[in-house]
């Protein structure tokens, strides 16, 4: 059995790390081609997580395994990128779906298609959340 250390780190979210209202880490950035791998800090990943505590600016918890991934070890386990992010596709399209049993109402639709307007803007959107150019800080749109 391997044993737990408990850790203290910067709170963060346990689903989706708070959807748009924190912006991309360099590790995706470096993942969708908007920054070079020598951009990406060391980072860590943990597994067989316990005794999760959080608060308001920390979370506690146990762990049986701890790996901190360098620049090295990421180009060691997925190999170089390609394209680079000097050549990669910066502008892009989403599609905006809605799965639901029944028929969404007009201000359901609005609501929609104000969320999708706002998150395919190219600009600040002047609210909590972030929309993608800003989320993946202004490299793309």
């Amino acid at each position: 059995m391997e044993a737990l250390i408990q850790y203290t780190v910067e709170a963060f979210g346990a689903f989706a790390n708070g959807g748009n209202s924190v912006p991309f880490n360099e590790f995706e950035l470096y993942l969708m081609g908007m920054i070079p791998l020598s951009s990406v800090n060391t980072f860590d990943l943990f597994k067989n997580i316990t005794s999760w505590e959080p608060s308001e600016t920390k979370l506690t918890f146990n762990s049986a395994l701890k790996t901190s991934y360098t620049q090295s070890s990421i180009e060691s386990t997925l190999g170089k990128r390609i394209p680079s992010h000097l050549d990669s596709q910066k502008d892009f399209r989403a599609l905006v779906l809605a799965i639901t049993p029944s028929d969404l109402s007009d201000e359901e639709w609005t609501i929609l298609d104000n969320a999708a307007i706002d998150y395919g803007k190219i600009g600040s959107n002047e609210n909590n959340l972030y929309n993608f150019w800003e989320a993946q800080m202004e490299k793309g749109r």
